[in-house]
This record gives C-alpha cells, sequence and structure tokens, in this order.
C-alpha cells in the first residue's frame, strides 16, 4: 500500500471529536512525496485515533499527524511493524498547542531507522503536558541526520513553553542498540521551560554516541544561565535530557538500563617484563651467617626393602625385635644372592669457577658461576671467617 502525494484527513473544526483512522497493510505501507494522514482537531474536541499495522513500513518526506489546536486532547499513533520502519525526513506528531495534554504514540518494530531529520513528537505549548511516547525496538534505533534545525533527527515530549510538564518516553531495546554519528544533534528529549521535567527509560545492550545530560551540565557547556538558552538542541551532541529549564529543583528522571559492559574497561595491564630472580635471592651476610644455613638430611629408603620377598632393611629408623626371626627363617627358604659389583663411575674434573663457605667455615670451589641458579657467592663486604 503507498500514499504519494495525497492526504487522509479526519479532521474536527468545532467541539466534536475527529474520526478514528485504520490501516492494515498485508505487506508493506508507503507514505511518501509530501503525503499526510491527518486525524486532528481545530476546535475544542479531541482528535482521533490513528492505527497502522503492516509487515514493513516507510514514511518519507511526509506527517502522520493526530494533534489539537486549541483545548481538545491530541489523539493516539499506533504503528505496528514486524520488520524494519523507516522514517526518512518524517514527522509523526501528536502536539498540543492548546491547554490540554500532548497525545501518546507507540511504536513496535524490529528496526526503527529515522533518518534526514525525521522526528518523533508528543509536545505540549501551554499549560498542558507533554505527551507518552513508547517505542518497543527488536535490535535497531537509528537517528541519523545532520547538525542543523531542519536536519536532525529527535524523540521529544517536552512543554515547550508555559507552565506544563514534560512527558514520558520509554524505549525498550532488551536485544539491541541505540546508534548515532557524534555530532548530528540527534536528541532524545523530555524537558519542561517552567514545569516539571518528564522521565526517561531506556533498556538497550548499548548506546552509541549519546549520552545523559543534566541542566548543569548545559549550563556549562553552553556557557549561560538563560533558562530561554536551556536547550539541548543547541549543542552540537547527541543528549538525552529530563529536566526544567527554570527550576534547577524539577529535574525529571533518565534511567538508562544497559545491559553491555565494555570489557576493554575491565583489562588489567601486566607487567611485560620477566621476574628478575636474582631479586629474590638473599645474598646479604646473614645469608651466610653460621646456624642460618639450609639443610639437606638423607634419611635412607625409610626401612624399605629391595624386594617385596625380601625382610625390612636394617636402616629403618627404628628397632623391630621380629625382623631378626623372620630374617631367619626367609633365609632358609632362599638361596643366597650375590649382587654383582658395579663399576665406579668416572670422576668428572670440571675447571672451578667460584668458591663459597662451606659449614666449617672452610672455603669450596664449585664449578658455576655466582650468579647462576646454584650456590650464591657471599659479597666481597661479609667478613672472613
Amino acid at each position: 500500500m503507498q500514499i504519494s502525494g495525497g492526504n487522509i484527513n479526519s479532521v474536527a473544526s468545532n467541539s466534536g471529536k475527529s474520526g478514528d483512522i485504520s490501516i492494515s497493510a498485508a505487506d508493506s505501507f508507503k507514505v511518501v512525496n509530501g503525503a499526510n494522514i491527518n486525524a486532528k482537531s481545530e476546535g475544542t474536541g479531541n482528535a482521533g485515533t490513528i492505527s497502522i499495522t503492516a509487515k514493513n513500513g516507510e514514511i518519507s518526506g511526509a506527517e502522520v499527524n493526530s494533534s489539537t489546536q486549541n483545548r481538545g486532547i491530541a489523539g493516539e499513533i499506533v504503528f505496528k511493524v514486524a520488520n524494519s520502519f523507516d522514517l526518512k525526513s518524517a514527522i509523526i506528531n501528536t502536539n498540543t498547542s492548546g491547554e490540554a495534554n500532548g497525545g501518546k504514540i507507540s511504536i513496535s518494530a524490529k528496526k526503527l531507522q529515522m533518518l534526514d531529520g525525521s522526528s518523533i513528537r508528543s509536545n505540549a505549548s501551554n499549560i498542558g503536558r507533554g505527551g507518552d511516547i513508547d517505542l518497543q525496538i527488536g535490535s535497531l534505533l537509528l537517528l541519523r541526520g545532520q547538525n542543523s534545525q531542519n536536519s536532525r533527527s529527535f524523540i521529544s515530549t517536552n512543554a515547550v513553553s508555559g507552565s506544563g510538564n514534560g512527558g514520558n518516553i520509554t524505549i525498550n531495546i532488551p536485544n539491541g542498540f541505540i546508534v548515532t554519528l557524534p555530532n548530528e544533534n540527534s536528541d532524545i528529549t523530555a524537558n519542561a521551560f517552567s514545569g516539571g521535567g518528564g522521565n526517561i527509560k531506556i533498556t538497550s545492550v548499548s548506546n552509541f554516541f549519546i549520552e545523559q545530560r543534566s541542566r548543569e551540565d548545559l549550563i556549562r557547556l553552553l556557557g549561560t544561565t538563560d533558562p530561554n538558552q536551556l536547550n539541548p538542541e543547541k549543542l552540537s551532541t547527541n543528549d538525552i535530557t529530563a529536566f526544567s529549564q527554570i527550576s534547577p529543583t524539577l529535574e525529571g528522571q533518565v534511567i538508562l538500563n544497559t545491559l553491555y559492559l565494555d570489557p576493554s574497561k575491565e583489562f588489567v595491564e601486566l607487567p611485560t617484563l620477566p621476574v628478575d630472580i636474582s631479586a629474590l635471592i638473599d645474598t646479604s651476610c646473614a645469608a651466610f651467617a653460621e646456624g642460618e644455613n639450609n639443610k639437606f638430611n638423607v634419611t635412607g629408603r625409610g626401612g624399605l626393602p629391595p624386594s617385596p620377598n625380601e625382610p625390612l632393611s636394617t636402616d629403618v629408623l627404628w628397632t623391630d625385635t621380629r625382623t631378626r626371626a623372620i630374617t631367619t627363617q626367609q633365609q632358609g627358604k632362599h638361596e643366597p644372592t650375590t649382587k654383582p659389583q658395579s663399576k665406579p663411575e668416572a670422576i668428572k674434573i670440571a675447571p672451578a669457577t667460584g668458591w663459597v663457605f662451606n659449614g666449617k667455615g672452610e672455603v669450596t670451589l664449585i664449578s658455576h658461576a655466582s650468579n647462576s641458579n646454584g650456590i650464591a657467592t657471599p659479597p666481597a663486604s661479609c667478613p672472613k671467617r
């Protein structure tokens, strides 16, 4: 289904309510080339509801409008798109310029792409409150535009003048992202002029190049305390704000439930140089002091015989009188065995490369350097023994 250059209107000009508009497309719907879908009120009555359902949607250079200009309440706009919903220089509007509140905007889609200065807005410009905006997105909310008045993409439910309060914005993308590009002035706002700021709640995996800012942040970045100038639109950055321009005590609430943790922020830099083991070895005189040397005692096999058929050997650390009787009995049953004489190992002679003191204070030559893994040489400053 495509609407190109034409209008679908349901407009109330007096006290009556404008009618509702419902569109259900089997596949895709497009509103392009300056076309408009209107269910608005120009009198004291309320605006109607616009409901559109399709698999894919596109609004390009066109507007969907359920606003009011008097005391009537702005209508509701509902989009249910199964896959991709693209806005290109498009406006979805439930503003009110009278005394009533802005209307509600609800959009569900797998992807919502706001391009070339598109906007979703439910603002109030008198004593009314900004409307509520509810976005249920599957994987991606993309805001792209340019840093200019007419080319930036934004989502707003502001009370732009008077004593009204900002509305509420809920963006739920539990398995996806909000993506903007730096310095394109793509804002998400629920501000008020003299009333209280609204509430913004965003749930996503991560948000790129867009950040929350308070009233104090704008004072610092804009360099002014003039309430008329405290507008995030005057910054080139992409901002999320919910505050009162007049009163610092009427700040709204921004809740960002970001599920993604940047692993790079959890990295711990480890030293690239290996540990110098020489610094872990004590080479002071105390390391060679008398009575403080380490010892290694060889105690034998602990009484175990060479074979299970032989009795316990006599090198046990305790005396058992039964071993003599067992030895006599087993010697009568087995022929004595003689061990072959082993050839003496040749003594290897190596040149001495260092010296140390032994436990008696005598000099002992060693065949490896003092800075090797062997026994360390005492410092030259140690007293001779």
